[in-house]
């Protein structure tokens, strides 16, 4: 059963998650996700902690954006929990301009709790564009 601190361990996830990518920490993005986690798209998909810090790192190379998550639901499952969210990708123009935004999109996740953190074990991105 998930208990109100899991609800909260799991959503500190989420902005860790969110902070390494915009930070382009592709080791600190790796490490939100099990050992053999997996993140995947309509376009691909990768495997492991060291496939997945370099997929982070390349995809915040000379990137300004804020990467933003809501409407956050997190249900138990059998092997720990799943969760779906709202992704917004705004990409930044300095004070130049108002930023845009870039991507849109749902996660859809399979997480569970290994020695006493919640991981991601898959993540996937149903982008809307």
């Amino acid at each position: 059963m998930l208990e109100p601190a899991d609800y909260l361990a799991i959503e500190r996830l989420y902005s860790s998650y969110n902070l390494a990518i915009h930070r382009a920490d592709g080791n600190a993005w790796a490490a939100c996700f099990t050992t053999d986690g997996v993140f995947s798209n309509i376009a691909r998909t990768v495997t492991g902690r060291v496939d997945l810090a370099a997929y982070a790192a390349g995809f915040s190379a000379d990137r300004n954006a804020r990467y933003t998550i809501n409407s956050l639901v997190i249900e138990e499952a059998a092997e720990g929990a799943t969760a779906s969210c709202y992704l917004t990708i705004l990409r930044l123009h300095g004070l130049e301009r108002t930023p845009e935004i870039e991507l849109t999109g749902v996660y859809n996740d399979q997480l569970v709790r290994r020695a006493g953190e919640w991981q991601f074990a898959k993540r996937h991105i149903e982008r809307d564009q």
